[in-house]
């Protein structure tokens, strides 16, 4: 499929790898039997990381910014032209949550800690007695853990 993208007509100029194997297998051979084919990028290099790293830098450029005919990769400091994509609106969700996510986590020092439940509890039970099942949603919401993305 690499192949197939660095040859593909001028039209696709514009989309990265992952738009054009999106387009090309979900879109063109779209019919009423078509199974939705989501692509997952796996490999050393490709783990989200913070500070980014110049092999996951290029391994998210080579599949989420468009290139043509040759991935270019001689001289080009891709870490540098990651941080710039990742800063743009161009720079797709897919990319951008899970490195924010990293970087959060670096900041904070989390980064070899799962996500929990927060220290603060709060006690719930002057509550009326008369919506108990409100009660216990509020009780619940308490164990969810929101993240700040810088």
């Amino acid at each position: 499929m690499v192949i197939q993208y660095a040859k593909a007509e001028e039209k696709y100029s514009q989309l990265s790898f992952h738009e054009y194997f999106m387009y090309i297998k979900n879109y063109i051979h779209k019919d009423k039997n078509h199974i939705t084919i989501v692509p997952h990028y796996v490999g050393a290099y490709h783990q989200p990381c913070y500070p980014p790293t110049e092999l996951y830098a290029k391994s998210i450029m080579m599949v989420h910014y468009p290139w043509r005919h040759k991935f270019d990769d001689s001289k080009r400091n891709f870490i540098s032209e990651f941080e710039i994509f990742v800063a743009s609106s161009g720079c797709p969700d897919i990319v951008k949550i899970p490195y924010k996510r990293m970087k959060q986590r670096y900041l904070t020092n989390l980064e070899h800690v799962e996500p929990t439940t927060s220290e603060r509890t709060e006690c719930y039970d002057d509550f009326t007695e008369a919506l108990p099942d409100l009660k216990e949603c509020i009780k619940l919401s308490s164990h969810f853990c929101a993240l700040k993305f810088f």
